[in-house]
């Protein structure tokens, strides 16, 4: 990396970090299926390009984006320094986009198919900001040279002329890249209209239709391979098993063809919001998942009834509509079928453990509750255990409410969830008491469970799981469980009321009976505000969850994070944020059953009000960020003068 790519890697970060919050964009799109426009053939400059274009990314704006553009004190600290290494880079305008796009040649193909990752020459990357103005005067006492082609270069940059917003633009890139890429990035891109979102970005994955049909055409090949030598007893078996594989095989194949792109956009959402969406295109709806999820799509109208009856004070909750119990079926049975024909051949053994075991895969096996639709689920942490692992003796249910402090989930009563609950409750109770057990695990030593009475009355079974200390160090690597006071103790009750199963968890089981016997009654989330998207949320699947609850999990993968996560102002940490899962029809597909799964987040103001205030930074913040990173390549090719 050179110093002038360096200051630019610098000024293009700094117009994202110019706009870190905000929207200057009034009620934003929050549209997750993209217009087809993206999907228009390739243009003849196109066609000039190195390899297939895989990857394509634009930053419309950060100005539009995020609400700020060049004019924070910080961002103007960080120009300054650029432009005085790089003096040329007074000419780029961030406020023009920017793209990247990525294409991939023969040969990495080549590689990808042998299961090779692909050369390092078979990538061509292309970055590509706006000029404020494209003449010869500008290039003088410069680096670039000028070219046959009226273009200016230098080692790994090219500066053209350009059609759309800019009156040039410049392309860098490794090697050659940047001058096999310019004229399409400056011919052609500036006027290819992807998507109205500030930011977008699309990964194209028709292109690497081959490479999966292939290996899956492998996978096939050798699938007879797996019948021979089998045992007579077990030959009808096997050929269920190939069966089996065979129409997972049909399925991935169908994907395969279909698959035609990712998606990532960013819009400025209502109110200071900002809305993130990712999205999976296919040129048909072929597949028999994407069949059932479509089906499943089309009779969603709100939430399920029952998710009102959450309580108003949970920290995270969503719901699931869950596919047509004759989809689930469908998927269910053939796996129904091979395990009783693997069933029938294990008791034929006549193995003292085989029957018990059996007895505990049919409940999970044959259980309707996969065929649940509309489940519900509501939850919050207690946080009240110190995160130092040398801090003073905790107990480990105060330790273990860092992680789950209460959840309640609702589940059609037809579905018999809570049977299946506790049917394997019952189960694990017998296969303790089996001595053979004990012999071949240890550890079921270290976990009880008995049945406990509540004041809710017959309506409801209770269960007291104890699970102790050590496994918890085990199984969470959370070193405060080995010194830890006692066991964990946590209770499980399941009530029936209506048509609906509710099931809750909690290691304080006073608090869980509140939180049931107060199901439909006082605050509950449909009064919640915050957590509006969701009330009226049209997706397949929702929910909303707290900051808090993504730093808990950096916190926890990363020990050293705890002291700066800290500071997090508590405004922020208790926000909910809002996810949503919705398959529609159309999109950026090509086929006439083009349809689009698409996940989208939406970042509260607070959040995006937070993020702002990098905008607001002073230079003496600036600085402080420098030393932050002074180790970075960027900053010390920046130094080198």
């Amino acid at each position: 990396m050179n110093r002038f790519q360096a200051s630019l890697l610098l000024v293009i970060g700094s117009s994202f970090l110019a706009g870190c919050g905000g929207s200057a964009q009034k009620g934003g799109s929050t549209a997750v299926v993209e217009s087809a426009q993206g999907a228009a053939a390739a243009t003849p400059l196109e066609h000039s390009l190195p390899g297939k274009l895989v990857f394509a990314g634009r930053l419309r704006s950060s100005r539009e984006l995020l609400g700020v553009g060049m004019d924070s004190p910080a961002i103007r600290a960080l120009w300054a320094e650029a432009v005085r290494n790089e003096p040329f880079l007074e000419y780029v305008d961030l406020d023009k986009p920017i793209d990247v796009i990525v294409a991939v040649d023969e040969q990495g193909f080549a590689d990808l198919a042998k299961a090779n990752g692909p050369r390092s020459s078979s990538i061509h990357v292309g970055v590509a900001v706006g000029l404020t103005q494209f003449n010869d005067a500008m290039f003088q006492g410069s680096p670039f040279k000028l070219q046959p082609d009226g273009s200016y270069a230098d080692k790994q940059c090219v500066a053209s002329a350009a059609v759309g917003p800019a009156p040039g633009r410049l392309v860098c890139g490794d090697g050659d890249d940047a001058k096999r890429l310019s004229p399409y990035m400056t011919q052609a891109l500036p006027l290819k209209k992807w998507s109205e979102a500030p930011f977008f970005a699309e990964f194209h994955l028709a292109g690497f239709r081959p490479l999966v049909a292939g290996a899956v055409g492998q996978a096939r090949e050798k699938l007879p391979e797996l019948l021979k030598d089998v045992p007579p007893p077990m030959a009808g078996l096997a050929e269920q098993g190939v069966a089996m594989l065979d129409d997972m095989l049909t399925e991935a194949s169908l994907w395969s063809d279909g698959m035609h792109s990712l998606t990532m956009s960013a819009y400025s959402g209502e109110a200071g919001a900002a809305d993130v969406s990712f999205a999976f295109h296919m040129d048909n709806d072929r597949p028999f998942l994407a069949e059932a999820l479509m089906r499943a799509q089309k009779r969603v109208t709100g939430p399920p009834k029952r998710f009102f009856d959450l309580p108003g004070d949970a920290k995270e909750g969503g719901f699931y509509h869950g596919l047509r119990t004759a989809d689930v079926a469908h998927i269910q049975n053939p796996i129904v079928e091979l395990w009783d024909g693997a069933s029938r051949l294990a008791l034929s053994m006549q193995v003292p453990m085989v029957k018990p075991m059996v007895e505990g895969g049919d409940l999970l096996v044959r259980s309707k509750c996969w065929q649940g639709e509309n489940i519900v689920w509501a939850g919050g942490r207690l946080p009240g255990a110190t995160k130092n692992a040398d801090a003073k003796v905790q107990p480990a249910n105060v330790i273990w409410n860092d992680y789950v402090g209460w959840v309640v989930m609702g589940a059609p009563k037809s579905a018999q969830c809570g049977e299946l609950v506790s049917d394997s409750i019952d189960w694990a109770l017998r296969m303790k008491s089996l001595p053979k057990l004990k012999q071949l695990s240890s550890e079921m030593d270290g976990i009880t469970f008995s049945p406990i009475k509540s004041p809710l009355g017959q309506q409801l079974r209770g269960y007291r799981l104890s699970v102790k200390k050590e496994l918890l160090n085990e199984a969470t690597s959370d070193e405060r469980f080995a010194a830890a006071e006692g066991p964990l103790e946590i209770s499980l009750l399941i009530m029936d009321r209506g048509d609906t199963t509710w099931i809750g968890v909690s290691s304080d089981q006073k608090l869980l009976e509140s939180k049931l016997s107060s199901l439909g009654t006082g605050a509950t989330l449909k009064g919640r505000s915050d957590v509006a998207r969701v009330v009226v949320s049209q997706a397949l699947t929702a929910q909303f969850d707290s900051i808090d609850r993504l730093l808990a999990l950096v916190e926890d993968l990363v020990p050293e994070s705890r002291k700066p996560i800290s500071q997090v102002p508590s405004g922020i940490r208790t926000v909910p944020f809002v996810t949503e899962v919705s398959v529609k029809p159309g999109g950026r597909g090509s086929g006439a059953n083009a349809m689009t799964m698409s996940w989208q987040v939406r970042v509260p103001p607070p959040v995006m009000a937070g993020l702002r205030k990098i905008a607001d930074w002073t230079e003496s913040d600036y600085k402080r960020m420098k030393e932050v990173f002074a180790g970075s390549d960027a900053v010390k090719v920046l130094e080198k003068k």
